[in-house]
């Protein structure tokens, strides 16, 4: 049985419960459910242009996507929503959905659940897993090898964007962001338990970065706290002008461009005619003087 932060012993939904929630015909009104946020990946719009809240919820085997479309409930519950945070869900909408693309390719079930302004949502501490105490020994990254990497990883770069907090509409704090760089690319890093940000923590440092890829929208790192994100004093740090001039986005690697066709691509420009100063010159209007 799980352990939250707490040292208590949590009870997940079991994969078979899973599956009797999803052999509910229609639309059920009454789902409880017991996991933990895996992913927050906050506000996006849906079909008709409404705000829609998403996250991701797991018992540690199957994922499932969390709606919220009501904005007073996402602002009541936005600042215990970080991930790992273990939920109690009760009095939720579950249905199935027509499975699509995004099913397979991110692992979820083609099942939504839906917190509404009745349901009830108690937070009971965070998900302690043995991996990440086994992380140190897991060797850091490149920062361009970010496009390829999935799950949890550490990443060692620059800070281009200090981590800081970040506000709503509303003036409430909800998350920090700030971005890393190799001198080329940029990556967004989301914090969601933002703390005070070291004096150490100045922007063109070498960093250790532990957290986890996001696993749709934009590429980023989402960390569970500051201390995931750690100085590397002994290493050399980079420029001013390095760091202003650091704006390619990373974006993330699409298996479907595969390298062989990156190598043909560069191919045709390689045998592609070169255009000489001599042919230049020859294409260029003559001037004919009387």
């Amino acid at each position: 049985m799980p352990i939250n932060s707490l040292g208590d012993m949590v009870e997940y939904t079991s994969n078979e419960d899973i599956q009797y929630l999803m052999e509910e015909e229609g639309t059920d009104y009454s789902v409880e459910f017991v996991g933990y946020l895996e992913e927050v990946l906050g506000y996006s719009k849906s079909a008709d242009g409404k705000p829609l809240f998403k996250a991701t919820i797991t018992n540690g085997f199957k994922r499932i996507c969390l709606l919220i479309w009501d904005t007073d409930t996402v602002q009541h519950l936005v600042k215990n929503f970080i991930a790992g945070a273990i939920v109690h869900l009760d009095g939720c909408q579950g249905r199935i959905v027509q499975p699509r693309k995004i099913h397979d390719t991110q692992k979820l079930l083609n099942y939504e659940i839906t917190i509404h302004p009745t349901s009830k949502v108690l937070f009971k501490g965070f998900h302690v897993r043995v991996a990440v105490q086994n992380t140190p020994n897991v060797s850091a990254i490149e920062l361009a090898d970010v496009a390829k990497a999935t799950g949890e990883i550490k990443v060692k770069a620059y800070l281009k964007t200090v981590v800081a907090r970040a506000y709503n509409k509303d003036g409430e704090m909800h998350f920090g962001q700030g971005s890393l760089t190799d001198k080329v690319h940029k990556l967004n890093v989301n914090n969601f338990k933002p703390e005070d940000v070291p004096k150490t923590m100045v922007k063109g440092v070498c960093v250790l970065v532990k957290g986890v890829v996001s696993r749709e929208g934009k590429l980023r790192i989402i960390c569970r706290s500051m201390a995931d994100i750690q100085v590397l004093p002994e290493e050399s740090t980079i420029t001013e002008k390095e760091v202003t001039s650091a704006n390619k986005p990373l974006k993330r690697w699409n298996p479907e461009h595969s390298r062989e066709d990156n190598v043909k691509k560069a191919k045709k420009i390689q045998d592609e005619p070169k255009v000489t100063e001599n042919d230049q010159n020859s294409s260029s209007p003559m001037n004919i003087s009387e």
